[in-house]
């Protein structure tokens, strides 16, 4: 894939992603919320993950770096100073991983109270992006 392709790519997961995040932001942790509206910001988070991920794949194939999975994108994010807070990220990806593949509405609902806590993970992210789109364009 030419640099041009790869950037053109990043531009597309980047817009994509900044909706994304913007739409979870809306989140005001001090609300109640009814079941239906926690489940559309659980869906937003699971958005917001997905994109994040890919986003990541993108940055890191800027550099040179090729990845396949969610786990081995955030490793070298990590690894090459894409992302920080791994620990965080580890969390947001068991998260998901509980969300998607073993749905149980306890869990749910613990996944939602951290909600909160990583929103400022995504923003980060999209700052960085933001700002190597920038520097490369």
């Amino acid at each position: 894939m030419s640099d041009q392709e790869i950037i053109d790519r990043l531009k597309i997961r980047l817009d994509a992603y900044a909706q994304a995040v913007a739409s979870l932001s809306e989140l005001d942790s001090e609300q109640e919320y009814s079941d239906l509206e926690k489940t559309g910001f659980l869906q937003r988070f699971e958005f917001c993950f997905e994109l994040s991920w890919k986003l990541i794949k993108s940055l890191l194939e800027y550099e040179g770096v090729n990845t396949k999975s969610p786990r081995e994108s955030i490793k070298q994010g990590l690894k090459t100073g894409v992302i920080a807070n791994g620990d965080l990220w580890v969390k947001m990806q068991e998260s998901r991983n509980i969300l998607s593949h073993t749905y149980n509405q306890s869990k749910a609902i613990e996944v939602f109270s951290s909600l909160a806590n990583y929103i400022p993970i995504y923003a980060k992210l999209l700052t960085k992006a933001q700002t190597t789109l920038e520097s490369i364009s």
